[in-house]
């Protein structure tokens, strides 16, 4: 794995940290819509995991992550179409899909 590689698994797993931080406190859909603090920097922080998904998989398109694309979709929909970003959507998205992206990102991160 190049050393390229190993900075966007490192980005991932670093900005979904600080994203989930974000919402630890923070248990339904509605708490989240309600906080528009949280969603903010939420979606700044999917702008960037996004983006290192992105290039990642520019860099190595048969990378194993699950749900790669998603999330970069996500990342898009934020990005290019602010009045699109659907709070449930996103919700669900974080608890759907950032935490198996996060445990493949660290696992290939530690295993090369």
């Amino acid at each position: 794995m190049s050393r390229e590689e190993k900075k966007y698994l490192w980005d991932i797993v670093t900005h979904i940290d600080e994203l989930l931080s974000f919402v630890s406190d923070i248990h339904t859909p509605e708490e989240f819509r309600k906080n528009q603090l949280v969603q903010s920097a939420v979606e700044r922080e999917f702008e960037i995991i996004g983006i290192a998904c992105k290039n990642l998989m520019e860099l190595n398109p048969q990378i194993q992550i699950s749900h790669i694309r998603k999330i970069i979709g996500m990342r898009n929909i934020i990005a290019h179409g602010y009045d699109e970003v659907d709070e449930n959507i996103l919700w669900k998205t974080i608890i759907d899909f950032l935490p198996t992206l996060r445990s493949e990102s660290a696992l290939l991160l530690k295993s090369n």
